[in-house]
């Protein structure tokens, strides 16, 4: 065993005495100094294990929570390895691949971990939190009240709700014009949320609405029979908080309106599954 996975083993052991079991964990051990910080740190959060079927986890949490607050240093302390106790599964994977470089799951522990006296220790969320609750996140816009009465109507709504989305010159200090809202089997709108990553990577358009339709108390999976309309192809982190939160849905789509050719929506959880299809291939059924 090298000396690095040692070490994180005694810091997996570190993190099991300070909150018992019961919890994944997951962490980024920065051994040099970074930023305002003069000694070691160690920045790390935990998940209850039971919960696992949510749009969320430690490695989701952490990543969201250094965006959030540590935003300044975040690039550089995301370059480093991501350490969890939990097995990688798909969407934790497609948020390292799009905001991280990588991620590795630690399965055993062993003894104490020396010298916690000399690391600066950032909880970057709270351990029993399910998700990572940012200051800065705007709410959602208002659901339509009224029936969309064709998938058109659908299109035209979510076209227009983008094209309301404020721009500048400096364009990573402004979201981008995407839009993603899920519509039920009768068409009505259940859920509907706005790109917010110019305050964090990690908040796409499908990202908030995964997570705010958890977070809303609801049994966790989407219903049967609906559809999830998107401004542009899923990239991999959303199509994989998406597979998650359908995993066990039989009746459902998603609709994206524009392609995106970028290599970060190739090969998706979503277009493996055939559950994605673009309008353009959409609108001939339609008629």
């Amino acid at each position: 065993m090298d000396s690095e996975t040692r070490l994180q083993q005694t810091i997996h052991a570190w993190l099991k005495q300070k909150l018992g079991t019961g919890y994944d964990f997951a962490w980024i051990h920065q051994a040099a100094p970074v930023g305002p910080h003069e000694r070691p740190a160690l920045y790390w959060t935990a998940f209850p294990s039971a919960q696992r079927s949510l749009p969320s986890s430690a490695l989701v949490k952490l990543i969201q929570g250094v965006f959030d607050r540590h935003k300044d240093h975040s690039f550089f302390l995301l370059r480093q390895r991501i350490w969890t106790t939990a097995a990688l599964s798909e969407m934790d994977r497609g948020m390292v691949k799009l905001t991280a470089k990588r991620a590795r799951q630690i399965q055993e522990e062993t003894g104490l971990f020396k010298g916690i006296e000399e690391i600066e220790e950032h909880v970057v969320a709270e351990p029993e939190a399910l998700f990572f609750e940012s200051s800065l996140l705007q709410p959602a816009p208002p659901l339509p009240e009224a029936l969309f009465k064709d998938e058109r109507e659908i299109k035209a709504y979510l076209e227009n709700l983008q094209a309301q989305v404020p721009r500048g010159d400096v364009l990573h200090d402004y979201n981008r014009p995407i839009a993603a809202m899920l519509v039920g089997p009768d068409r009505r709108a259940l859920a509907l949320s706005l790109h917010q990553g110019s305050i964090n990577k990690t908040l796409h358009a499908e990202v908030c609405l995964c997570q705010d339709w958890a977070r809303a108390g609801r049994d966790a999976l989407i219903p049967e029979g609906s559809r999830l309309f998107i401004g542009l192809k899923p990239c991999q982190m959303c199509a994989a908080m998406i597979s998650h939160l359908s995993r066990d849905v039989l009746d459902f789509r998603v609709i994206y309106l524009q392609d995106d050719p970028g290599p970060l929506a190739q090969g998706t959880t979503l277009q493996r599954d055939g559950r994605q299809i673009s309008w353009s291939e959409l609108e001939p059924e339609l008629s």
